[in-house]
């Protein structure tokens, strides 16, 4: 009984040793991102959390074609082949986006889709930058 116990244990600590691991993952990115066909939509989306392949978490602004600004918060899932998938949430103006893409070394691009204001997806662009993670509170 003894064995199948700690069998058991290692099956449940196994996966739990790996979320944590991922977790406490660092990873520094900024991406300067350009919005719509016009291009007249920028920002910058900075990453401190997570990893690259994988899931990184990070918060976002954009200057609108009408020069307002939104603040935002961001989800991005990167996979081995370069494709990625963006979630902006919790929008400042209540317009949340996905955006789905490729990365190419440091370039960005793809289209995006928001809850209001794109009827059909438009292209982004962008450009990755690689910079110091900020320190750990201890």
């Amino acid at each position: 009984m003894k064995i199948i116990s700690k069998k058991l244990l290692a099956l449940i600590a196994l996966p739990l040793l790996a979320v944590s691991t991922i977790a406490s993952a660092q990873v520094c990115e900024t991406w300067s991102v350009i919005a719509n066909p016009q291009g007249t939509e920028r920002g910058q989306w900075n990453f401190q959390n997570g990893s690259d392949p994988g899931v990184m978490y990070g918060a976002g602004n954009m200057r609108l074609a009408d020069n307002s600004n939104v603040s935002f918060n961001l989800q991005v899932t990167t996979n081995q082949d370069g494709s990625l998938t963006a979630l902006r949430t919790q929008s400042s103006d209540g317009n949340n986006c996905v955006y789905t893409g490729v990365k190419v070394g440091s370039s960005l691009s793809g289209t995006y889709l928001c809850s209001e204001k794109t009827p059909f997806p438009q292209p982004w662009s962008g450009v990755a930058a690689v910079c110091t993670p900020k320190a750990s509170a201890a």
